[in-house]
């Protein structure tokens, strides 16, 4: 997938961590800023302002991380000062909070529910998402949010193979492309394409075992190849069966 690291601007505050990408699709760029707010900070309201107003400025724009605030209307237990400057925020620039109201923190059963991993996108970005609180946290205390976005994204292209070349090979490599240097100077607009393909040209020309090998670029989807579960499903299972087991327990502990 490609993306490019944005500059946030240095209405930055110290109570929390922030990191924005900018990823293109077939149409247009959309925007994914990733946010930590430490616990137990004050976060001036001005900041969650400036916050969504950068968000307008992108039109289509991702705000997710952990928010430590907490409101019933995401689905928390209790609400608290953090929570209400977060909605308040949200609701006066027309944004939506994209949660499954389920718990994104893992804690014993008689501590309340716990949604501090929140979701918030503008409103243009908002339709074109899914969101789903997995049921696994995969060795943390909080839950994995997957995002689902209806848009095609722009893939980078990867070449598929590897050309290896013996000392004489490289050495033949390497005096066909000094030769070959004047033909790429003089037509810089299409010189960075043609001399990719050239280097692999001439790579397979030099190699002796390069047979079976095509030249050209595929590419990477944006769906990673799921991993073999033959191994570990069994321990995912008993991970999941022993949390439950711990909860109970905890819970008659306290009931005792």
């Amino acid at each position: 997938m490609v993306f490019s690291t944005i500059d946030l601007p240095n209405w930055k505050d110290d109570s929390l961590e922030m990191l924005g990408v900018e990823v293109p699709s077939d149409n247009e760029k959309f925007t994914i800023i990733n946010i930590y707010r430490h616990l137990n900070c004050n976060t001036p309201a001005q900041f969650y302002e400036d916050l969504m107003r950068f968000g307008d400025s992108k039109v289509n724009c991702i705000f997710i991380g952990n928010y430590n605030a907490h409101h019933s209307h995401w689905g928390c237990s209790n609400t608290d000062h953090a929570g209400k400057l977060v909605l308040a925020l949200i609701e006066n620039h027309y944004a939506c909070i994209l949660n499954d109201q389920r718990p994104t923190l893992f804690l014993p059963s008689n501590s309340g529910l716990s949604v501090i991993d929140l979701t918030i996108a503008t409103a243009n970005m908002a339709p074109l998402c899914e969101v789903c609180t997995e049921e696994d946290t995969w060795g943390s205390d909080h839950y994995s949010i997957t995002v689902r976005i209806g848009i095609s994204l722009v893939l980078r292209q990867w070449y598929a193979y590897k050309i290896n070349l013996n000392t004489k090979e490289l050495i033949d490599f390497q005096d066909i492309l000094a030769g070959s240097y004047d033909s790429f100077v003089n037509n810089l607009k299409e010189a960075c394409i043609r001399l990719t393909n050239h280097l692999v040209d001439t790579a397979i020309a030099c190699s002796s075992s390069s047979k079976n090998i095509n030249s050209g670029t595929i590419p990477v989807s944006n769906e990673r190849t799921a991993p073999s579960w033959t191994e570990c499903q069994e321990a995912i299972i008993k991970c999941r069966k022993a949390a439950r087991i711990w909860q109970k327990n905890f819970y008659n502990q306290k009931l005792l």
